[in-house]
This record gives structure tokens, sequence and C-alpha cells, in this order.
């Protein structure tokens, strides 16, 4: 059973994590951060020690959890070798592969959900992907996942990369629609509130199975003379025209290519 684990990263995700697994009573022994300052905080969180180099990394934690940004993964990899500690990065784009040096079980502990520092929330029911390089390391993370959250999901470097891919779809790259939607509201003096009953409905209907079917608007409509006036009303904004035109004749591609609309 995995009762104690270093911290490697401080930001949103390690912050969370964090502070999950230390309310389940498992130990932080440190807290490694590039940055000082957040390391400290997290530590202090964790009432831990923070380290301010891998070179005074404690070996004798159950696990160690790298929770940095991709590219920031494979130089930190390098620099821990634990023996047969369990090491696990959280990734939802990078191969397990990556760990195979730091200890003969290694794993990875993705979670599909945005997170913030600032607000740490716990993670019952949020999926919790899970993938070990042997049966010990995936037995050890899918208890240790059980414990964070009820949805605990076998599954490999391939599935998980296809999950963050579809995940930036539908979170990152809505998020910044609908920070294009504020910016066109704030010009016009229009209060973003009024969009919010479109916004839930739209991530209801979402939830259920066959989405484009659920696809409305002037696009699916084909309707030219609407996407000509939103596209006359983008004129002093090219770069939000050409996201318009681009989605809107995809949406267009999309209904002809499915004879269910």
């Amino acid at each position: 059973m995995i009762r104690s684990f270093v911290m490697i990263g401080a930001g949103n995700l390690a912050t969370n994590l964090g502070i999950a697994l230390r309310d389940l009573d498992i130990h932080s022994r440190q807290v490694y951060n590039r940055s000082p300052e957040a390391g400290k905080v997290l530590a202090g969180s964790l009432s831990c020690q923070y380290i301010p180099a891998l070179s005074a990394l404690d070996r004798e934690a159950d696990l160690y959890i790298i929770s940095v940004t991709d590219q920031a993964i494979a130089p930190l990899a390098a620099k821990i070798r634990v023996g047969e500690k369990i090491v696990i990065h959280t990734s939802g784009a990078t191969g397990m592969e990556i760990l195979d040096e730091t200890s003969a079980n290694t794993g990875v502990l993705y979670a599909p959900q945005t997170f913030f520092r600032d607000d740490p929330k716990p993670f019952t029911g949020i999926p919790l992907c899970i993938e070990g390089n042997n049966t010990f390391a995936e037995e050890q993370l899918i208890q240790l996942g059980r414990r964070l959250s009820d949805r605990v999901i076998e599954m490999n470097s391939r599935q998980r990369l296809a999950l963050h891919l579809a995940a930036t779809f539908a979170c990152n790259f809505t998020n910044y629609l609908y920070a294009i939607a504020e910016k066109i509201l704030r010009k016009n003096e229009i209060d973003m509130e009024l969009l919010m009953p479109i916004i839930l409905k739209t991530a209801e209907n979402a939830m259920k199975k066959d989405v484009f079917s659920r696809q409305t608007g002037p696009a699916v409509r084909e309707d030219s003379g609407v996407l000509g006036k939103h596209m006359d009303l983008l004129k002093e904004c090219p770069d939000y025209r050409e996201i318009y035109s681009l989605i809107s004749q995809n949406i267009i591609n999309h209904k002809h290519r499915n004879d269910k609309l």
C-alpha cells in the first residue's frame, strides 16, 4: 500500500493531487519545484520539506509523482533513480516509457479535468486513468486511484493521448471560444451572464450520445444570410473571422457526411 509520497512539481494539478493525498492521510515527505516560492507554499500545505534540488531527494517514499509540464518530464526523470519505488507522471500526452530509467516500477495517473492551484478540489467523481509498467505498479495505482475517486479506468498510453486530444477540443478550445464570445459581448456592452443558460444547455447536450445530432445554429442550417452578417461583424477581428469561417465550414462538411441531419 502507498503510505507516503514525494511531489515533484507545485502547479495546479500537483497542488490538487498533493492536498487530496494529504486528506487521505498519505504522508508527504518532500516537495520539489523549480520555483522555490510555489514549492514552499505547497510544502507548507502538505507539512513537509521543500527541497531546492533533486540531489536532496528522499529515496524512502512509496510513490514519486512527477506533475509538471510535458516538456519538463524527461529532464526531471533523468535525475531520478529510486530502485523499486513507484514513479509516475500525470500527463495525458506523454507515454509511460519516459520513466523507464527512474525505477523498476513506473506508471501514469491522468485526470482529464481542469484544476486550479488557488481552489483545490477533491477528486471524487473525476475519472482517473491508470497505467502501470507491470502488475505490481498497476495494482498499487489502481488501489490509490480508488481511494481518490470512484471512477478509475485502466488505459494505455495511446488511449490516454486520444483522451487528452478529445479533452483539448472539449475543454481548452471551448474555453477559448467562450473568451471570444466574452470579448464580442464586452465590445457591445452586453453582459456575459446572458449566455449562461445556453452554455449550460450545450454542456447538458454534450453528455448525451451522438453529440452532433444536437448541433444547432446557422452553419448546420446552411443559412448563408446569417453567416454573412456574422462575418461582416467580424471584419475588424480577422483572427476571430478565420476561426468562425473554418468552424462553420467544418460543421457544413460534417453535416453532409452525416445522413442523420
